[in-house]
């Protein structure tokens, strides 16, 4: 076999390798294929395996608050972009509530904390983000997604795209945790016709949730949205009439995390010091109808890539082995 046979093979064996493990230079490394017992496949991920600040591609850091008295909800922070508020550490990334006094835009507060907006935004499909996440009276931690055409001015959406007030945008609450309910955690969807108080949701008693990692997920389609920890259904939205005012929930919605203190999650004790939430990765799947359900169910929790298994990915090392095929008789063996 000639120099020049050699060369084209390699040259197909590094094609082949960057379209299977998808190779794609960005700090969005999440794994890809298919969802045990679905046609679901990764569209967008973070695995926050790069230590230092979030990702700039994947999130916008929220920090200019909303009204002259500061944020919703009477929540008593402010939100920062400093690295001591949220960074990214061994496959981590971790969003810090803590107390310090603090000044921005005119106004003093006595905590700070982060609230990340994903530069993402999508409609239907399915969301897991694995967390921990500390408790108790005045904290306030949130894994969320509003709609993009919020009308919010300081969020990632706004200039492009707000055009509608809260709750006429939607909001759906993948995991909430309120202070006071110290073993209970929430999903809801925030409508026009429920929404705050009166929203659609239910809790689940989960008493580790501030000790271990649980799975919060959410399968959203053209019906329903069903809420999980750990893969485990504990509610499903799906109203009888879905119109303007009970489904706001068929345009792109995009992910918020952040951790408030105060407001919903009770009074800050005076004695309250910092607390955190842990992600170890945000994962965004939709289904693909050219893609059969697999035989057998793939590791959801596995951090190294999985074969894209797609008729396009197939298609295209079948292309370029043909052509390297063709070069490898023309230039001889």
């Amino acid at each position: 076999m000639t120099k020049n046979a050699l060369a084209w093979i390699w040259i197909v064996c590094v094609l082949v390798r960057m379209e299977f493990l998808g190779v794609d230079g960005t700090c969005a490394s999440g794994e890809t294929g298919n969802m045990p017992g679905a046609r679901y496949v990764l569209i967008w991920a973070d695995e926050f395996n790069v230590d230092g600040p979030v990702c700039e591609q994947n999130w916008f850091h929220q920090t200019q608050i909303p009204t002259p008295t500061g944020w919703y909800n009477n929540e008593e922070q402010h939100y920062t972009d400093r690295l001591d508020n949220s960074h990214a550490h061994d496959g981590l990334l971790t969003i810090v509530a803590k107390k310090e006094k603090f000044m921005d835009q005119g106004l003093e507060r006595s905590y700070t904390s982060a609230r990340l907006n994903s530069k993402f935004a999508f409609t239907y499909g399915r969301v897991d983000v694995r967390a921990r996440l500390d408790g108790g009276s005045g904290t306030w931690p949130a894994i969320w997604m509003l709609g993009r055409n919020v009308q919010e001015p300081g969020g990632y959406w706004y200039s492009m795209f707000g055009n509608q007030t809260w709750p006429d945008c939607g909001e759906i609450d993948v995991m909430e945790h309120f202070g006071p309910r110290n073993d209970v955690i929430s999903g809801s969807a925030h409508s026009p016709s429920r929404y705050g108080g009166n929203a659609n949701t239910k809790t689940r008693i989960l008493k580790d949730f501030n000790t271990t990692f649980h799975k919060y997920s959410i399968i959203w389609d053209e019906r329903k949205i069903m809420f999980m920890v750990d893969d485990v259904p504990y509610y499903a939205y799906e109203p009888l009439i879905r119109d303007s005012s009970t489904w706001p929930f068929d345009k792109p919605h995009y992910l918020l995390l952040n951790f408030a203190l105060g407001g919903e999650g009770g009074s800050v004790p005076s004695d309250f010091e910092q607390a955190t939430m842990d992600i170890d990765y945000v994962r965004v799947y939709q289904k693909d109808p050219l893609i059969p359900a697999p035989s057998a169910p793939m590791d959801a929790t596995r951090k190294s890539r999985a074969i894209r298994n797609t008729p396009t990915s197939i298609f295209l090392v079948m292309v370029s082995l043909g052509a390297a095929f063709v070069l490898i008789l023309c230039t001889g063996l």
